[in-house]
């Protein structure tokens, strides 16, 4: 089975809320093509149990990885490893400085102000 982890950046925040209903129902309509849906919740912008939750999705068997991801350099290094490693990454809603990933899906905040 292909897995894609979701890996958010904070745990108890109301817009994510939406966010996991939506990969949720999303994860029930790709179970259909043999694939199914991680989701890992991080602590409050906690740079280490992002590091963490990404290793364990990895461990779990994810082949592919959505990450909100924190700006820490450990965190930015990470997904350049995995990217070097033919892992694919998408980045949602925070671009970090990297071009590590297949796509980024979310605000162009230096043009929206």
């Amino acid at each position: 089975k292909f897995k894609i982890a979701a890996v958010l950046n904070t745990y108890n925040n109301v817009f994510f809320e939406d966010v996991i209903k939506g990969i949720e129902i999303a994860g029930k309509e790709i179970e259909e093509f043999g694939m199914s849906v991680i989701i890992k919740r991080c602590k409050d912008f906690d740079a280490d149990n992002q590091l963490e939750l990404i290793d364990e999705a990895v461990q779990e068997g994810a082949n592919a990885m959505a990450i909100v991801a924190i700006n820490d350099n450990r965190v930015i290094n990470k997904i350049s490893e995995l990217h070097n490693n033919n892992f694919p990454i998408v980045l949602l809603n925070s671009f970090v400085n990297s071009n590590d990933c297949i796509a980024y899906v979310g605000c162009n905040y230096d043009l929206a102000g």
